[in-house]
């Protein structure tokens, strides 16, 4: 599998599928057990590998969402610095 989403072009370093299979698997327990998914999503700048509204910057088509996910968007390496995850 081809990765085709910011910092990760070309062949993947870890087994990708095996990964989204598992977080895949994690988010459908959380579900079920009434929980609430979050994804955090990095938001680089302009002309970065993740800048917002590239295909880079998206969110890998094979995650099963659910409309009740909610997306954290980041733009620090911690994901609750500047944004609502804490609260959340």
């Amino acid at each position: 599998m081809t990765c085709r989403s910011g910092l990760r072009n070309g062949e993947p370093k870890h087994d990708l599928g095996v990964v989204i299979e598992r977080i895949n698997r994690l988010a459908a327990n959380i579900r079920e057990q009434l929980g609430t998914v979050i994804f955090v999503q990095h938001c680089g700048g302009k002309g970065d590998d993740f800048e917002p509204e590239t295909p880079g910057w998206a969110l890998l088509p094979e995650l099963h969402r659910d409309p009740t996910d909610i997306v954290i968007q980041k733009t620090l390496n911690d994901p609750f610095a500047g944004t609502g995850l804490a609260a959340r």
